[in-house]
């Protein structure tokens, strides 16, 4: 039978993170090891997950790097056939492992299932509600994802095997406002699907908790970030091959909601930071230029921009 490891990213989460383990220890199908990479946290965190005893492996970063990075030190550190990622302020209900153990178990053309959430702290409800890709088998979800965002880290099974064959998580390393902007899991997700069928359940098996202090609160700049992985991944690949032209032309419909939404609801900064990063995309420029004028780009710039190349 496949053995699991379990990989709990954490930085300053002394609030959750005894929570989240408890909940990883309580499963009914029991995971073969339990690794916490602490993130150079400031507070409780280390100490707490240390208080686990031997039924816990702690690794501690020398230096703030990013969930990317501790999930990628945490597969490192373990051996599991099956991964496992839980965000240090999620938790998992009893039947989590067993549900998505089962679901790869019985399906080998899967290299990625995930589950539902039910939502706690700011927000309530089931999320995604309704599933955005076919539930309850395996489907072919890369195109839908350059137009969808779905799932998370803490609702995730994933092979070892895929997940080494796609190099683990990547990330393109930038700030707001002095805080790291995070989307790396989402480019993983999108990776695995460019290559293999994933299996959304529609079982309800973890509480993601929602709170301001989480990466996912950051609107525009992560949105944006979004768009980086996305148009990476398509650079990547070859183009004209219709797979990837219709990821292409999914990718540029999301952004002009994106750019609709900004709009329609008068959000001027929003809509500035989009047309500022949509302008500079080849991918993007022409939906993007309609927005210009709305934007509150002067003419004279404009002009300029179309002389320079910009139309192209």
């Amino acid at each position: 039978m496949p053995s699991i490891s379990v990989i709990i990213p954490a930085y300053n989460a002394e609030k959750y993170i005894g929570e989240a383990i408890e909940s990883a220890l309580n499963q009914t199908c029991p995971a073969k090891e339990i690794v916490v990479v602490d993130d150079a946290s400031t507070d409780r965190t280390v100490e707490i997950a240390r208080s686990f005893g031997d039924r816990v492996k702690v690794l501690v970063n020398e230096v703030n790097s990013g969930p990317g990075h501790s999930r990628n030190a945490g597969v490192a550190a373990s051996t599991g056939d099956y991964l496992a990622f839980l965000d240090a302020d999620d938790m998992w209900l009893p039947e989590h492992l067993a549900t998505l153990a089962r679901i790869l178990d019985e399906n080998s053309q899967v290299a990625l299932a995930a589950t539902r959430a039910e939502l706690t702290g700011l927000r309530s409800g089931v999320w995604p509600d309704p599933l955005p890709v076919p539930a309850d088998q395996p489907a072919d979800c890369f195109a839908l994802f350059m137009r969808h965002t779905f799932s998370q880290p803490s609702a995730w099974l994933i092979r070892r095997s895929s997940f080494v064959a796609v190099d683990g998580f990547q990330d393109i390393a930038e700030t707001f406002r002095g805080k790291r902007v995070q989307a790396e899991d989402y480019d993983l997700l999108l990776r695995i699907a460019s290559r293999h069928p994933i299996y959304a359940s529609s079982a309800v098996t973890y509480r993601y908790r929602w709170h301001p202090e989480q990466s996912s609160s950051m609107g525009v700049p992560q949105a944006v970030m979004v768009f980086k992985y996305r148009i990476r991944m398509l650079e990547s690949m070859v183009s004209g091959d219709a797979r990837s032209e219709l990821a292409r032309d999914r990718m540029v419909r999301h952004w002009e909601c994106h750019l609709e939404e900004a709009w329609k609801r008068r959000k001027s900064s929003d809509l500035r930071e989009y047309v500022r990063y949509g302008m500079g995309q080849p991918m993007l420029r022409k939906a993007t230029r309609p927005y210009l004028l709305k934007a509150g780009v002067p003419a004279s710039f404009i002009a300029v921009h179309d002389w320079l190349g910009g139309r192209k």
